[in-house]
Parts: C-alpha cells; structure tokens; sequence
C-alpha cells in the first residue's frame, strides 16, 4: 500500500495452494480497496499472467462492482475494466476481481515456477504484488 497524490490504493494477491497436480485449476483472486477520504479518478487493474505455462483464464468473477467481470485479454495481459477505460474508485471502495486458469498435462520435466504479477494503476508508483509457485520436481514435502 503506498499513498501518492490523494490516491491512498491498497491490493494484494492471493497465493494458490502449495501441493498441484497436473491438470489442477488455479484460481487467482486481486483485492483491492481504496483506504481515502477522496475518490481516485483513472483506476485500472492489470495482470501478467503466465501465459506458457497456464491455460487461458476463464470463469472471471468480482466482488464490488467497480470493474465489471470480463477483462481484455491480450494473451499474456488481463486489464479491467477493459483495453483502454478506467474506473472512478469512490472513497473506501472496495472489491476483488479473480479469474482461474489450468495447469499443464503433463508438468514440463524438472522444476517450472509459474510467475504472476498484479497492479492496480496508476499510481506512483504503482501498486504491484507478484505470486510465484513452483510445478514439478519442486522438492516441496
């Protein structure tokens, strides 16, 4: 969380489960809350997802109805609420936006660590958060 110009943004990310299989659906949820007194104009979401080792993201869903259900998705980059809009986050606004996406069948050989990166934009800087989570012969009991 990092206050900037009146814009006082707060998100995280939550981590999927520890142990997967090949195949499992992974479900990523992005939180957000708006922790001013003002309304913050301009707001938008993005997600890097991983694309070469995830499936397309489907199944999208929100809490708050401040960015609508369906992102754009430009194949490694989901936005809400769409490519180029934004959204007016009224003070103490607040909500989440998740989507879920399927493992590789087979895992690759070895250890594949899956990379995802959340902001909530824009601020500045922007509020980031990055999830990282290892497939395969990861060495995890």
């Amino acid at each position: 969380m990092r206050p900037t110009n009146n814009q006082d943004l707060g998100g995280y990310h939550r981590r999927p489960r520890r142990s997967r299989a090949p195949g499992d659906t992974i479900k990523y949820t992005i939180s957000y809350q708006n922790n001013s007194t003002q309304s913050t104009t301009g707001v938008y979401i993005t997600d890097d997802y991983d694309q070469a080792h995830l499936s397309t993201p489907t199944n999208f869903q929100q809490t708050g109805g401040h960015f609508g259900t369906a992102p754009y998705n430009d194949g490694s980059l989901l936005r809400w609420p769409n490519e180029t809009g934004s959204v007016t986050l009224p003070a103490h606004a607040s909500g989440s936006v998740s989507y879920e996406a399927n493992l590789p069948d087979p895992f690759p050989a070895g250890a594949t660590f899956i990379n995802n990166t959340a902001c909530i934009e824009p601020t500045n800087p922007n509020v980031c958060d990055e999830v990282s989570f290892c497939i395969g012969e990861c060495g995890y009991k």
